[in-house]
């Protein structure tokens, strides 16, 4: 095989060049980022804007937009903006319709006690989807929906008290006793949501008997027999 005869200025202008491509190389591998995660993205182009210009591009991207990386990138800052994206989020829940709606269950689940007084409120939906929906955020936050819970059996609306004593029964705080027995002992209130109180007293345990001992000195007979039968099954620890 003949000797390839490379010409001399050329030789010297690759052996200037071979050093400069290997040192840009360098260059270009230990500048490359790796592409910004959606919440950073997010972060940049919110900075700065209104609390409500921001919910509503969030929750954009949620409804329309986003891809599912972008979807949760949207819940976990609607959750860092808190109590001021809850009004966003119940509206879209009010729609029975609406899509995509565990990643707006999931933003008020996790928002949480700053979201429960809003979520009580679609317990009394005419829509079967919204009322049990509420009533899996409000169980998933637990024991901080307690207080607005137990408020919401004084509330003028009668209507969601079987539901929001539901909601107590299975949280099991002693907060709730009080106000059950009252309503256990209160010889005119409906005779089913009385048994149904009582009943959560039961499975509170022996916080509730020394309100239950109280309703031993009832004028009501039926009352006080109850009261006896409860005390005893959470003595005997049924």
């Amino acid at each position: 095989m003949e000797n390839i005869l490379i010409p001399l200025g050329l030789r010297r202008t690759a052996l200037i060049l071979f050093p400069i491509l290997i040192i840009a190389g360098l260059n270009i591998s230990g500048c490359y980022r790796p592409p910004k995660e959606p919440s950073e993205i997010f972060r940049s182009e919110l900075k700065g804007k209104p609390v409500k210009v921001q919910v509503e591009r969030l929750i954009d991207v949620i409804g329309k937009s986003g891809s599912d990386k972008e979807r949760r990138a949207a819940v976990e800052l609607l959750v860092e903006i808190g109590q001021p994206s809850v009004s966003a989020l119940i509206e879209k829940m009010k729609d029975d319709r609406t899509m995509r709606r565990d990643n707006y269950l999931l933003a008020l689940k996790l928002i949480g006690k700053p979201a429960v007084g809003e979520v009580i409120n679609l317990l009394d939906s005419d829509k079967p989807l919204v009322r049990e929906e509420a009533f899996a955020v409000l169980l998933a936050i637990g024991k901080d929906s307690v207080p607005v819970l137990v408020k919401a059996l004084d509330s003028g609306n009668k209507d969601i008290r079987p539901t929001v004593i539901n909601l107590l029964a299975t949280i099991k705080d002693e907060r709730a006793v009080e106000p059950l027995a009252g309503i256990f002992m209160d010889v005119k209130e409906d005779s089913r949501l009385r048994t149904q109180a009582l009943a959560v007293l039961v499975s509170i345990g022996k916080p509730a008997i020394p309100y239950l001992a109280q309703a031993l000195h009832s004028d009501d007979r039926e009352t006080r027999d109850a009261a006896s039968l409860a005390i005893e099954q959470i003595s005997r620890g049924r």
